[in-house]
Parts: C-alpha cells; sequence; structure tokens
C-alpha cells in the first residue's frame, strides 16, 4: 500500500515537473517569430513570384518559325511544274522597344522589395498583437487574484457577522447585504474570467494552443528602451510601411523609363530560304521597325501618366510619414500622462483607500460603524488597486505601441 501510494507521488510530481510553468513576453514573442504564420508566409511566396516575373520579363521573345508552300498551280497541285512554285522556311525575331528588357526587370525586382517590406510589416504587426494579448491576459489574471483576496476578506466577514447574528447581535439585514456583496463580487470574478479567456485564445492565435493552458508570468512587464527625441522620429523613415511605399516609388519610377522606351521604336530581323524544286534556291534577310508616322500623343500621356503615378506615390509616403509622427506623439504624450496618474495612484490614492479600510475597521469592531461602510471601504481598496494595475498595463500597451512605429530588439 505504502509502496503503490509513493508511486502515484512520483508520477504526479513528474506530471508537474513536465506542465509548462508561466509563460513570459519574451517567451511568447519567441514563439510567434518561430511559429510559420500564413498572413507573413503570403508575402514570401509573393516575393518569390514577382522575382520570378522578372527573370522571365528579362529574356527575348521566341522567334516565330513559319513554313509555307508558295504560289502552288492550282490546276495540277504540282510545284515543280510552275517556275514560281516554292517551299519557303522562315524565321523571325522581334527585339522589344529600347531597354525595356531591362527596364522590365528592375521593376520586378522593384515588386519583390515592396512584398517583403509587407511581409516586415506583417512580423511587426504580430508582434504588437502578442504584447496587446500578453498584457491584457496578465491584467485579468492578477486582477482576479486581487478581486479573490478581497472575496476571501468578506467571506470572512460574512462568518464574523453570521455568528453575530445567530448570538443576537446584528440585524438579519447586515446579513442579507454581506451575502449580496459577496455575490457581487463572484459576479465580477466570472467577468474576469471571461475576459482573461478571451485574450488568452487571441493570443493562441499567433504562440500555438499551448498558451490557452499556461497563465501569463506575473513578473514586472520588460519591453526594450524607447527611443526618444530626434532619434525616435529618424527610426520612423524605418518602418515598414514606409519601406512599402518606398519600394513602390521604385516601381513607378521604373515605371516612367518604361514608358519613355515607348519613344524607341520596335524592331525585328527575319531571315527566309526558299527551296524551288530543281531551280535555284533563294535567301531573303530583312530587318522590319515601326515608322512614326502619327503625331505622338499616346507616348507623350503614357509618360505624364507614369510620372503623377510616381508624383501620388511620393504624396503618400510624406502623408504616411506624417500619420506615423501624429501616432508617436499621442502615444508618447499618453505614456506622460499615464505616468503621472499611476505616480498619483501609489502615492495618494491607494495609501489613502488603505487607511480608510484600516480606519473603518476599527470603527466597526468598535462598534461605531456599520457593516455596509466596511463593505465600502474594502471595495474602494479593491478599485483603487485594480485601476493602479489598469494604469500600468495601459502605459505598457502603450510603450508597445511605440516600439511598432519606431521598432525595437527584443
Amino acid at each position: 500500500m505504502i509502496t503503490n501510494l509513493m508511486l502515484a507521488a512520483l508520477i504526479g510530481a513528474g506530471l508537474q515537473s513536465a506542465s509548462p510553468g508561466p509563460l513570459s513576453l519574451a517567451e511568447a514573442i519567441h514563439i510567434a517569430r518561430q511559429q510559420p504564420d500564413p498572413s507573413v508566409s503570403r508575402y514570401d511566396a509573393a516575393a518569390r513570384a514577382a522575382r520570378h516575373r522578372g527573370e522571365a520579363a528579362a529574356v527575348l521573345p521566341d522567334p516565330v518559325v513559319s513554313a509555307a508552300i508558295m504560289n502552288l498551280p492550282l490546276t495540277t497541285l504540282d510545284p515543280s511544274g510552275d517556275p514560281m512554285s516554292q517551299l519557303r522556311l522562315s524565321l523571325r525575331q522581334m527585339f522589344p522597344r529600347g531597354d525595356s528588357l531591362r527596364l522590365s526587370r528592375s521593376q520586378e525586382r522593384a515588386r519583390a522589395r515592396e512584398e517583403r517590406a509587407r511581409r516586415d510589416l506583417a512580423v511587426r504587426e504580430i508582434i504588437l498583437d502578442v504584447r496587446n494579448e500578453w498584457l491584457e491576459q496578465r491584467y485579468w489574471e492578477l486582477a482576479r487574484e486581487q478581486t479573490l483576496q478581497r472575496l476571501s476578506t468578506l467571506q470572512d466577514l460574512s462568518g464574523v457577522l453570521l455568528s453575530a447574528y445567530a448570538a443576537g447581535r446584528q440585524n438579519s439585514h447586515e446579513v442579507i447585504r454581506s451575502d449580496l456583496e459577496t455575490q457581487i463580487l463572484q459576479n465580477r470574478l466570472t467577468e474576469i474570467d471571461q475576459q482573461a479567456d478571451m485574450a488568452r485564445a487571441r493570443l493562441a492565435r499567433y504562440v500555438g494552443e499551448e498558451a490557452l493552458h499556461r497563465r501569463a508570468a506575473m513578473s514586472d512587464v520588460r519591453l526594450p528602451a524607447l527611443p526618444e527625441g530626434q532619434e525616435a522620429l529618424t527610426s520612423l523613415a524605418r518602418h515598414p510601411a514606409v519601406a512599402i511605399l518606398e519600394a513602390r516609388i521604385d516601381v513607378r519610377e521604373t515605371g516612367v523609363e518604361l514608358a519613355e522606351q515607348q519613344y524607341q521604336p520596335a524592331w525585328g530581323v527575319e531571315a527566309g530560304y526558299g527551296l524551288r524544286f530543281g531551280r535555284s534556291d533563294t535567301a531573303t534577310i530583312g530587318v522590319s521597325f515601326e515608322m512614326p508616322l502619327f503625331e505622338r500623343t499616346r507616348q507623350d500621356e503614357t509618360v505624364l501618366a507614369a510620372r503623377e503615378d510616381v508624383a501620388a506615390a511620393e504624396y503618400s509616403r510624406q502623408a504616411l510619414l506624417l500619420d506615423l509622427r501624429r501616432a508617436l506623439q499621442i502615444e508618447q504624450a499618453r505614456i506622460n500622462r499615464l505616468d503621472s496618474a499611476i505616480a498619483l495612484q501609489r502615492s495618494g490614492i491607494i495609501p489613502a483607500a488603505r487607511e480608510t479600510r484600516e480606519a473603518v475597521l476599527l470603527a466597526y469592531e468598535n462598534q461605531t460603524a456599520d457593516y455596509s461602510e466596511l463593505v465600502q471601504a474594502e471595495l474602494a481598496l479593491l478599485d483603487a488597486e485594480l485601476t493602479l494595475l489598469r494604469l500600468d498595463t495601459d502605459r505598457s500597451v502603450a510603450a508597445a505601441q511605440i516600439l511598432y512605429l519606431t521598432g525595437d530588439v527584443q
């Protein structure tokens, strides 16, 4: 019997040691980076496709081979009976206008850079989402612990109150009020658990289903240092969204050069051989090219349109930089306000709430305060602690947003 109990204890200890511990923020980001994500892989595939199109665009078009029997007499269908009859074989090779082949490849390479920038943007957005959802999960799990502590305190007070009521020293309405407040906190716990489960499920989108069974690490949140001043503003130009527009500008500038190639003629070379059935064979060599006989309105308008496309992309880049700068300034101001609120909460509100709770508890023990005042003091302290936790979480979320804008190394 003792052997079986020891064996069961060893198995239980082994299972407990094998179970994963709390999930830290750094580990969550590492898992998200390592785990293949279709929202990232699609841009890798698109970049490879653009690169392949570029290599294909740099190759000359296939030559055209033609074979024909010419001047065949319809009365006899005998090619040897007419001196004009011949079997003609020809080969034609066309050459695109100007430097179109090289420019087409350059344009597709720029499109590949745009897709790679989209991939970098998707990775940065994933890291932002992982940070936000992990922070939310951590907030709700800490809120649950603090709410459970207050619930335990109220339940202990309810036990004392019930004993006093049984001894005839308390009124029934105080007992009813005690049960009501306990049920309200239990309902709040249910809502907290729901929010925690939702944050955990959203986080599992990036780190796998294992996250559904792991708590967030309760240690202090550690994020990379935030850039400040000119360094932060300069880093905005390296944002992947800006890189997308810069690559798009390259695509459209190459499009201008391609449009300018329309002023150059397309030309081709043709060689032919004629077999004349017993008579002297013939050979043909020729060159064909376009002749600009009509006005060049089409080419001019095409080039102007391509240049306007470049201007539109440039304006989009400038507008994006302004938007990124505004977002950075908003988050920096938000952090400053949150720091002030956190300092006030820690140094003023929470100490005052604790002193109030202790004073009301002492008054309740001396029968100079009723139970409702004691409950209000306990709940006020809980609200103050949860407010501080929410402020700390919101500050970390704002810092994560700044890191999304400026970039970081986790």
